[in-house]
């Protein structure tokens, strides 16, 4: 319940701050987030320990376009690719963006990963990126709908 409130007082001031796109919104919950088994497009096993060392932004479902600002935005602030990467988990059949890497797997562990973030409801899950710092810890939510330059601004500020 706790994290249910925080991630919907999350995404209310991540509404209200869009349109300024000043700030990312921290969760102040050391029990958000988590690890997770899955499957890369390779059918390669991928845990978060194997984006330790960098950055990592989770999605749960953003939309095409949303997905294409992110990969627009990690071009502008990591250029190299070597401090950001992005991931995308669902079940659905998608091609992400460059720099965006699927992860999927039997349905379970994709609910299982996306209940370690509270992001188990649809329409909320769209709406967010999940910031990850290079341990794994959760550090910030970022809106879908920032422009690929606000986006960008974000993790510059987050990745440092």
């Amino acid at each position: 319940m706790r994290r249910s409130f925080a991630l919907l007082a999350a995404l209310l001031l991540a509404a209200a701050h869009t349109a300024r796109a000043q700030s990312a919104i921290s969760v102040p919950d050391p029990s958000f987030g988590g690890n997770f088994t899955l499957l890369t497009s390779a059918n390669m096993p991928v845990t978060l320990q194997n984006f330790h060392g960098t950055n990592l932004v989770l999605t749960f479902g953003a939309s095409p376009p949303a997905l294409a600002r992110l990969a627009q935005a990690l071009s502008l602030a990591d250029p190299s690719g070597e401090k950001i990467r992005a991931a995308l988990i669902t079940t659905a059949p998608v091609t992400p963006p460059p720099r965006v890497t699927l992860l999927s797997g039997p349905a379970p562990a994709v609910r299982q990963a996306a209940a370690e973030y509270n992001a188990t409801n649809p329409v909320l899950a769209t709406k967010l990126f999940y910031f990850l710092g290079p341990t794994g810890k959760f550090i910030a939510l970022i809106p879908t709908s920032l422009t690929p330059g606000q986006m960008a601004g974000q993790l510059k500020r987050l990745s440092r």
